[in-house]
């Protein structure tokens, strides 16, 4: 039996969000129907919520943007190496250590996330 995939599965993290941001005011418009508070409440957590939405889309962006960078500079790195060497060991022994150092990286970070959840 295979399980059912919410509506919602093929978007992206960026649509979701997109959606969300489009959806705020209603939101908190009704979560806040019934509770104490001005009537501005519901207008400003919307426009919190949109500023914060906003302002990570475009970090999002911007790390996308210098993570293609770096990509680039990669394997111009790597192509120019094998130019020069003449010889592919060169920069596959590079690339394995780049690949060894970031997956160290990935998972101190991970093994500590582990511990911190406990």
């Amino acid at each position: 039996m295979t399980q059912a995939r919410p509506a919602h599965a093929h978007l992206s993290i960026q649509e979701v969000v997109a959606t969300a941001m489009e959806n705020a005011d209603r939101y908190y418009r009704v979560m806040t129907n019934g509770v104490s508070g001005t009537a501005k409440d519901p207008d400003n957590a919307a426009k919190a919520f949109k500023a914060v939405a906003s302002q990570w889309l475009q970090q999002r962006q911007q790390a996308c943007t210098v993570l293609a960078a770096l990509t680039a500079a990669e394997v111009l790195f790597l192509g120019l190496l094998w130019r020069m060497t003449g010889d592919m060991a060169a920069p596959l022994t590079a690339a394995m250590m780049m690949t060894s150092v970031e997956y160290a990286f990935v998972r101190k970070l991970t093994d500590a996330g582990m511990k911190h959840d406990r």
